[in-house]
């Protein structure tokens, strides 16, 4: 870096804050502190799960963060360049809906979107229903597949699914607070979070 220019240090060690210190009582270049888990008076930072962008005359909310989707990757995966065959959980919750809007990109490229969902259809009384209608209007085309329901639990029935049926990437709403949802996708959260070996797109 060169005069002029911005250096962006994180300030949530000692180590660190000591080089920010260093730096900006030297006056050699723009600083912008960092910080996941405090307020500061300028630079950039996060507090319960809120994105604060505090460089200019006033603090700005940037982002919720606790409703941005992520994509996560399990440690050693190579992320492939497209997911040809996505599979979803669905259950009919404000978190799955979320996570299949969050998910559009990724489901208008694959070639093979599956649904799968616990209990029988029932008309419109079932929350699937009109999910595969909702998605075709968006030039998504899916299927609907019942829910396997192994001996270990809904998480590792979801991800056994997906190894079988060679998915390359899970969608799926996390946390869930309806009994249904607690059941079906909530309580699975942490469980697919630690042993997914495959990608997984979540949304609260």
């Amino acid at each position: 870096q060169g005069k002029g220019d911005t250096a962006i240090i994180g300030v949530d060690d000692p180590h660190c804050q000591r080089i920010c210190t260093e730096i900006t009582a030297a006056n050699r270049r723009t600083i912008s502190p960092i910080s996941s888990g405090r307020a500061m008076g300028r630079g950039v930072y996060a507090l319960q799960g809120v994105l604060y962008d505090a460089t200019g005359d006033r603090v700005v909310e940037v982002a919720d963060l606790l409703r941005a989707p992520g994509l996560l990757v399990p440690q050693g995966l190579e992320p492939p360049a497209s997911f040809p065959h996505v599979g979803a959980a669905w259950n009919g919750s404000r978190q799955a809906k979320r996570a299949l809007d969050d998910a559009l990109p990724f489901l208008k490229a694959a070639s093979r979107v599956t649904l799968l969902y616990a209990g029988h259809v029932d008309g419109a009384h079932e929350p699937h229903a009109d999910v595969v209608e909702h998605l075709a209007r968006k030039g998504v085309h899916a299927v609907l597949a019942l829910a396997p329901k192994g001996e270990h639990g809904p998480a590792h029935s979801l991800l056994d699914w997906c190894a079988q049926h060679q998915a390359n990437l899970l969608v799926m709403g996390a946390f869930g607070h309806t009994p249904r949802a607690e059941r079906w996708l909530g309580g699975t959260t942490w469980s697919v979070l630690t042993t997914a070996r495959l990608p997984v797109l979540m949304s609260c």
